[in-house]
């Protein structure tokens, strides 16, 4: 909000000035910013800067490891991770390390299972 300035007397021969306070002797027109105005803007520029780079950057699903195929398997009594690990591992493939694998595969915090429940094997 601006405010008026009123300088001269009313009705004594000399004209009524009305001036804006911005317009007044020394204050100039326009926008100031102190040192610390200027700093929360450049901090504010950079901000949202960072935020546009950070941002272009896609999140891309890249792993050094290649998708392996699965098949789902229905657990029977008498089945147990190592046996079924003795049926999908490769000829001279470490049994411990297929276990591993199918533990990892399948989220399990243990080697236990129940009847009736289905992991995902490697197909190989």
């Amino acid at each position: 909000m601006s405010s008026i300035a009123i300088d001269g007397s009313l009705g004594f021969g000399r004209p009524l000035e009305v001036r804006r306070a911005s317009q007044r002797a020394g204050a100039p027109g326009g926008l100031r910013l102190t040192r610390r105005g200027r700093a929360v803007v450049a901090g504010l520029a950079l901000a949202l800067g960072a935020g546009l780079v950070l941002s272009a950057q896609g999140a891309a699903a890249d792993s050094p490891i290649a998708a392996v195929p699965v098949a789902p398997h229905t657990v029977v009594d008498g089945d147990t991770l190592w046996s079924i690990a003795g049926t999908v591992a490769r000829p001279g493939e470490d049994r411990r390390d297929v276990v591993d694998e199918l533990t990892r595969l399948n989220g399990l915090d243990d080697v236990s299972l129940r009847v009736g429940q289905v992991i995902l094997v490697p197909e190989r």
